[in-house]
């Protein structure tokens, strides 16, 4: 089996990010919080061009199956896991990925 590079997931987050946003947009984000031991709570959010008005948009699946790949695939530098993440992108397509670390006993 092939692994995917990272920067091809973050690709793909960013082209499934700007697909499920229904108008112009300036920037958008994704907050992810672990809930338990295989679930992931997501939020989406953006900010139109017309306005600030933040507007939340439908995480798509394969978006949720990518950002739980990433949690297997990124850990901090003692090996754990990410617990809170914040994956930001901008309209012209810069994006960032934010991450808190669960802290090691």
């Amino acid at each position: 089996m092939t692994t995917r590079a990272i920067e091809a997931i973050y690709q793909e987050i960013a082209t499934l990010v700007n697909d499920a946003i229904p108008e112009p947009w300036t920037r958008a984000w994704i907050d992810v919080v672990q809930e338990g031991e295989t679930s992931l709570d997501l939020a989406g959010w953006y900010e139109t061009t017309t306005t600030e008005m933040l507007r939340s948009f439908p995480i798509p699946l394969r978006v949720t199956r990518d950002l739980a790949e990433l949690r297997r695939r990124i850990h901090g530098p003692k090996g754990e896991l990410w617990q809170k993440g914040t994956f930001h992108l901008n309209a012209e397509g810069k994006f960032r990925l934010d991450l808190e670390y669960a802290q090691m006993p």
